[in-house]
């Protein structure tokens, strides 16, 4: 009745004329549950219904869509109900299904934790012997980031194991640094540079990823990038930066790769922080922890 009342006021809304429709049809199924129910032979039943819609006055040609709701009633009547016990069997397969899913999907992780394996990271220290890489204020790239690259190795542990593609002030080809890693099938590569800029104010460190077609390398790249900018973050550096890039040493590893800007040496407070030996070791910590807190050891 109240559908009645609304359509006569809202005749022009075709939802209301849609909504009718449903309610009238809703009200057929459960007259047509309750029959069944009573004892109601089903063929019988629906055999009635089709008879009832026949009409002598039927056109020939009108369209079938005037049979969709004896269909549905029909379809509704043969329609097997299924019980609690399969409902429940039911949902308790889907839990199941996904529990499998989830166990298989952390079964490298769990055999790693298992297994005590560390994490095999290479640090890449930027150029050396020849190529000095940035220089300002009479600071040289290259000593920092053997620094740093060194202490870093002095941090390997049974979490952790840090191989260095040099260890003194030795020129190493960006090719054979490259056939290096590669041979050593690490879980991580991190190539640790410092940045320049003809503004000295520009300051800060920036993370660059390569985007892989691989996504288990590309995303884990991601995930380090953005960890480790975050851990250097909390050392007291102002801005953070993450982006892709192509540069050939984080494209050519077969490895998640980073290749982590500490700083600027063109800006004086970057500087300062990087030539100091104690501001090195803790940068050198920070990325360490910010490798065990992205890896999960």
């Amino acid at each position: 009745m109240l559908l009645e009342l609304l359509s006569c006021v809202f005749w022009f809304n075709p939802f209301i004329w849609l909504y009718k429709k449903a309610v009238l049809q809703n009200h057929e199924f459960i007259a047509d549950e309750k029959s069944v129910s009573s004892g109601i032979n089903i063929e019988n039943y629906s055999n009635t219904i089709i008879s009832l819609d026949q009409k002598d006055y039927r056109v020939p040609l009108t369209s079938g869509f005037n049979f969709i709701q004896i269909k549905n009633r029909i379809i509704m009547l043969h329609q097997s109900k299924s019980s609690v016990f399969k409902r429940t069997l039911n949902i308790i397969s889907v839990i199941l299904l996904f529990t499998g899913i989830f166990v298989f999907s952390s079964c490298k992780n769990l055999d790693d934790t298992l297994s005590g394996e560390p994490l095999v990271v290479v640090i890449d220290a930027g150029h050396g012997g020849k190529d000095s890489g940035n220089t300002s204020f009479n600071v040289s790239e290259k000593d920092i980031v053997l620094n740093i690259s060194n202490y870093l190795q002095s941090l390997s542990d049974e979490n952790l194991k840090i191989i260095t593609t040099r260890t003194d002030d030795t020129f190493t080809s960006l090719d054979e640094r490259i056939t290096f890693i590669n041979n050593q099938k690490p879980d991580l590569v991190i190539s640790v540079h410092c940045n320049a800029h003809s503004n000295i104010e520009q300051s800060g460190v920036e993370a660059y990823y390569y985007e892989s077609e691989n996504f288990e390398r590309y995303s884990e790249s991601m995930k380090y990038s953005s960890v480790l900018v975050s851990a250097l973050i909390r050392q007291s550096f102002d801005n953070a930066k993450i982006k892709p890039a192509n540069f050939k040493i984080i494209k050519d590893v077969n490895s998640p790769a980073v290749l982590l800007e500490i700083g600027y040496l063109t800006n004086s407070i970057d500087n300062e922080k990087l030539n100091n030996l104690e501001q090195q070791q803790e940068i050198a910590q920070f990325i360490y922890n910010g490798i065990l807190e992205a890896s999960g050891k």
